[in-house]
């Protein structure tokens, strides 16, 4: 039996002549006597000892920040060498706890209970998909000729290549052919498509085969260019638009990782790549 065997062991024989609950110092567990059974129930009394101690000395709650900034700025003001900051990229979240470990990292057992890392005092900045984006994704479903007109119309400012003049071009030709017939297509050098559409007269519209968006791609940060193919279908007398974003997923990993790191300069500080545990319940 070794040195911390020992210890556990004699907390609970002690345990055999009182009901109060004995520490073992070796582990940092309390055991009470259950029968026979030696019960550890540190997670339950810290979970009574914190609902006993709320007040200023054990600061609680998490600081939604909206921004970068603030998040680095909430970080300045309240970390101290407890501290640590998680950045998950799979659920789009930082959080930094404050009062994740007790000060210094090592168990401590004195007098003043702002040492505790309780795990309850925390500030976190989630990355939520852009307004912006979500009304372009809508397009990811194939619309009508005019429909596609109008959006593009309305957004026109969101695009970035080709330029904003030549695309709403393209959009007003293809809404002032609307009411002819569609005649055929043909295919440029540069992978753009020549639309013909005959009415009293034959017009002829250069779709880009891509276009480029300058758009946020989180809410509450700045613009990214993102590119999107432009997909054409022709049914029963009608065309029909809809973009691909093939390279979505990892534009979304690139900024998150991009802001990671600013935000890591700003603060001063190290983050773990990776999700937030703690070994108890800190809601």
């Amino acid at each position: 039996m070794n040195d911390t065997d020992n210890a556990m062991l004699a907390a609970f024989k002690a345990g055999e002549k009182g009901s109060d609950p004995k520490i073992c110092e070796a582990t940092e567990q309390i055991f009470m006597r259950e029968g026979f059974r030696a019960i550890d129930v540190s997670k339950e009394l810290l979970r009574v000892r914190k609902a006993d101690e709320p007040g200023p000395t054990n600061a609680a709650g998490t600081m939604q920040c909206l921004t970068p900034e603030s998040f680095v700025a909430a970080v300045k003001d309240h970390h101290d060498v407890r501290s640590a900051i998680f950045a998950d990229s799979e659920n789009g979240v930082v959080v930094c706890v404050f009062d994740y470990l007790e000060r210094g990292g090592a168990p401590t057992h004195g007098e003043d209970e702002r040492d505790k890392g309780w795990g309850q005092h925390r500030a976190e900045i989630r990355f939520e998909r852009s307004r912006k984006l979500k009304e372009w994704l809508k397009l990811t479903e194939a619309v009508s000729q005019l429909s596609f007109a109008e959006f593009i119309e309305d957004h026109l400012d969101d695009v970035v290549d080709p330029k904003g003049d030549d695309l709403l071009a393209l959009a007003t030709d293809l809404e002032a052919s609307s009411t002819g017939s569609f005649k055929g297509k043909v295919n440029l050098a540069n992978g753009s498509t020549q639309l013909a559409f005959s009415h009293d007269t034959e017009t002829t519209v250069e779709v880009p085969k891509e276009i480029a968006l300058g758009i946020p791609l989180f809410e509450h940060h700045a613009g990214y260019r993102l590119r999107a193919r432009l997909r054409w279908r022709h049914a029963q007398g009608t065309l029909s638009f809809r973009l691909l974003f093939p390279t979505l997923q990892d534009a979304l990993e690139q900024e998150f990782e991009r802001i990671v790191q600013e935000m890591e300069a700003g603060t001063g500080l190290p983050f773990y790549r990776g999700r937030l545990a703690l070994p108890w319940d800190a809601s």
